[in-house]
């Protein structure tokens, strides 16, 4: 195949890819979880304020707790380095450990939204000493 032949096939297939794209498109089209990080706000959440929090789990294998006031909609934690963080919503289960609790593994995040937990309480703990979990928390 000649040169030119190359980018004739090449400008089809773009063309080809284009017309299949805006034929998806049907002008209500937004972010969702397969397409990128994070949802946008919908109308539900529009009026929620971002916070950013830092909870220090200065000792290990002890619990240390965190009140987000009001209306959470949106919740997303990790620790800042790679290392396990075990979580709860209720006391007394993540020092031990003592099921139920969760584990967000070493290098991953929490991550929940369109939710509406009112001033909830949040339970962590680390096996490794001077460990921070960062929360960002929409609320209402």
């Amino acid at each position: 195949m000649t040169r030119n032949g190359l980018l004739v096939v090449a400008v089809a297939v773009t063309v080809i890819m284009a017309a299949a794209w805006l034929s998806a498109f049907d002008g209500t089209a937004k972010w969702t979880a397969t397409n990128a990080p994070y949802d946008l706000p919908d109308a539900d959440v529009a009026t929620a304020v971002p916070t950013i929090l830092n909870v220090s789990l200065s000792s290990a294998d002890t619990e240390y707790s965190q009140v987000l006031t009001g209306e959470v909609v949106s919740l997303n934690f990790q620790m800042r380095d790679a290392t396990d963080l075990r979580y709860a919503f209720e006391p007394g289960k993540v020092a031990g450990p003592t099921a139920p609790y969760f584990t967000v593994k070493a290098g991953n995040f929490y991550f929940k939204d369109k939710i509406s937990l009112e001033s909830p309480t949040i339970y962590f703990a680390s096996s490794g000493t001077n460990k921070v979990v960062e929360v960002e928390a929409w609320i209402k």
